[in-house]
């Protein structure tokens, strides 16, 4: 997991969020597991878990949740979990913000569950067609 967020990291800043989030949707738009939603969230959740502590304790970079989310995203697909990938952005007291999440049937993975009623989300399909 630490290699995987040091090659999404790096290919951010070789090839940027476009290229990045273009080559990874053809993957995730593949793969599909037929197990049940339940089994599915719990998987995503634990990998989700998984994934920020690898980020937080053992990443030397700090990498951003836009790093995070791209991995996350990636790995959720090999599993042939179907989640999505969000990008959003918010002004509070002036100051605009952005942030990336990874959401299950609803559920936001590693952010709060509440984080697309925080931040206005973009309609990312239209950058692929995915």
């Amino acid at each position: 997991m630490l290699l995987l967020m040091f090659s999404v990291s790096a290919a951010l800043k070789l090839f940027g969020f476009r290229r990045v989030y273009c080559f990874q949707g053809r993957a995730v738009g593949r793969l599909e597991n037929p197990d049940d939603r339940n089994q599915q969230l719990i998987a995503a959740q634990k990998t989700s878990a998984l994934l920020q502590r690898v980020n937080r304790e053992y990443s030397l970079l700090g990498n951003s949740c836009l790093a995070e989310s791209l991995a996350l995203w990636w790995l959720l697909a090999r599993r042939g979990i179907k989640a999505e990938f969000r990008i959003g952005v918010r002004t509070m007291t002036g100051v605009f913000e952005s942030h990336a999440w990874v959401e299950y049937d609803g559920h936001a993975l590693n952010e709060v569950d509440h984080a697309g009623k925080i931040f206005t989300v973009f309609d990312l399909r239209s950058l692929t067609g995915i």
